[in-house]
């Protein structure tokens, strides 16, 4: 049987593993509001920055998702 490890190719990481990395980033950064943009809008665009970012860089080292 063949362990799988994030460096082997065709690496699947746990469901939701994009989820939950861009929602870590929420409790780094305190966004503040203002007439340009929304806290609540702010901190969507910095966890969908994030999930997208996990994606590409495994999608990059050759996983999948």
């Amino acid at each position: 049987m063949k362990v799988q490890t994030p460096l082997t190719p065709g690496f699947k990481p746990p469901s939701g593993c994009a989820l939950g990395y861009g929602q870590a980033v929420t409790a780094d950064i305190n966004p503040r509001d203002s007439w340009r943009a929304a806290k609540d809008f702010r901190l969507h665009i910095a966890v969908e920055s994030a999930k997208r970012a996990f994606i590409e860089s495994v999608k990059l080292a050759g996983g999948e998702l």
